[in-house]
């Protein structure tokens, strides 16, 4: 699991959008990412809130719930009693069926959600009520993307790419000074890189040197186009080469662009790869979308293994 914080063009809340929930948080939040469909949000190191999700048709979310907090009460070994939820609480979840649940007579501990517009069922765990603190007032809006757009939206950090449906999350890392999201659909594999501070990487190494660490690809320099902040890598090899690379294990089409954004001291890389050629059009679409959505600040992102 990994933990960073990001800021946001508004000072005071930062948007995180991850595999269809999205909600806006405060700036000064952390936020762990801990799976597929797994987030918790931690301010100095003190759990907050946890969220997790998974898709469920709508005769399901009663089952799912009982289900849910009889294995908690199990866990715990404490009785979770039924609560209420306050006018800011139904104002977040208007766009959701709620049940919530208390360990105590205080404000929810666990809150169990049903998005019917878009069938999933989320879980929310609230750790930190002290001094009457309810970390839920803090948030401003909390959506579920529905299955059938086009794209989704991808938040995490400071920058932000949309990912095309059919193109399904699987897997990430978060390294310091390196985050990487992974896609993937039959016969396709997409990379999304983020590198900071570029400054450090740039430093040591060229763009193209970076790029060809990123793809693997060690020859790539005799193929590749340098132009302004990016640098752009595309092989389309011949049939012969094709059977070659397929025989090696390796997918044979690739397309990558690297991208300097001095401003922010960031390097955005976008990497497809594929059996077949590759569109195009699809992969310019997603670099296009693949943007810094807040100024640098020192400080702004930490990690933690």
């Amino acid at each position: 699991m990994h933990r960073y914080s990001s800021t946001s063009m508004d000072k005071s809340h930062q948007l995180v959008s991850w595999n269809r929930v999205s909600l806006q948080i405060p700036s000064s939040w952390q936020t762990l990412v801990s799976g597929s469909c797994h987030i918790i949000f931690e301010n100095d190191f003190e759990a907050l809130l946890e969220i997790r999700w998974q898709q469920a048709a709508a005769k399901d979310f009663q089952h799912l719930s009982d289900k849910a907090l009889q294995q908690l009460q199990k866990i715990t070994g404490k009785k979770l009693n039924k609560a209420k939820l306050s006018q800011p609480h139904k104002n977040l979840f208007r766009n959701f069926s709620a049940a919530p649940f208390s360990y105590d007579k205080g404000g929810p501990s666990i809150i169990f959600l049903y998005c019917h517009a878009c069938s999933i069922f989320l879980m929310l765990k609230i750790y930190s009520q002290k001094n009457g603190h309810d970390p839920l007032a803090e948030i401003e809006k909390l959506q579920v993307s529905k299955a059938d757009k086009s794209t989704f939206l991808w938040a995490i950090q400071d920058f932000r790419i949309s990912i095309p449906a059919g193109l399904d999350y699987s897997g990430h890392s978060m390294q310091a000074g390196l985050t990487s999201l992974h896609f993937s659909r039959k016969k396709v594999n997409l990379h999304i890189c983020r590198l900071a501070p570029a400054s450090v990487r740039l430093a040591k190494n060229t763009q193209l040197q970076i790029l060809s660490s990123l793809t693997g690809i060690e020859d790539i320099q005799q193929d590749s186009i340098a132009s302004g902040n990016e640098v752009f890598f595309e092989r389309s090899p011949n049939i012969a080469r094709q059977v070659q690379l397929r025989l090696q294990r390796k997918k044979p089409f690739i397309l990558a662009v690297l991208q300097h954004k001095p401003e922010h001291d960031r390097l955005l890389g976008v990497i497809m790869e594929s059996t077949h050629p590759i569109n195009h059009d699809e992969f310019n679409m997603i670099f296009k979308s693949y943007e810094i959505s807040a100024e640098k600040e020192e400080g702004s992102t930490a990690f933690t293994e």
